[in-house]
């Protein structure tokens, strides 16, 4: 995700949206409907919104990590 990073806390409570709201909209649609395909599709994506999530919090991780390095450099190069 380019573009300044400006999206990428969105992105993550978006994914936090989903994971809290998942489980209620499949028993929900298991009392509306009796569906397998919604309900697998439904247990897919309980599955899928952490795997997401803990993606880009890795991500948003690595970046802060390379950030604080090159400013722990910069700074032994004003010193030196």
């Amino acid at each position: 995700m380019r573009g300044g990073g400006h999206s990428e806390p969105l992105v993550m409570l978006g994914y936090l949206v989903g994971m809290t709201v998942t489980p209620f909209v499949r028993q929900l649609a298991y009392s509306v409907s009796d569906s397998a395909v919604l309900g697998q599709f439904l247990v897919m994506c309980e599955v899928l919104f952490p795997v997401a999530f803990l993606i880009g919090l890795a991500g948003l991780l690595f970046r802060a990590g390379r950030w604080l390095l090159r400013r722990l450099v910069m700074r032994g190069d004003e010193t030196a």
